[in-house]
């Protein structure tokens, strides 16, 4: 974590100005057992960086949810994007 925050998520962070976040609405599938849920998450977002440079994207956040001990718990997430039409 400590080479990752400093090397990688603490200098690109660095460079944000502002970010504005803007969630859909999810769709959620959950496996017929309950053992497990998969939830797809839209979002579109702008990222206002120093320099004045501003970008914006639409993108989804893919959740994978696992029951333990009568929870869900996120098992793994990815978050992909491409730039925002219009």
């Amino acid at each position: 974590w400590l080479q990752y925050r400093e090397h990688h998520i603490g200098p690109e962070l660095g460079l944000f100005v502002s970010m504005t976040i803007a969630k859909g609405d999810p769709e959620v599938e959950i496996s017929d057992d309950g053992s497990m849920a998969f939830v797809g998450l839209p979002v579109s977002y702008m990222i206002e960086f120093k320099g004045g440079i501003v970008t914006k994207r639409q993108g989804t956040v893919s959740f994978v949810l696992v029951r333990q001990e009568g929870e869900y718990r996120i098992r793994h997430l990815h978050w992909s994007s491409r730039r925002k039409r219009g």
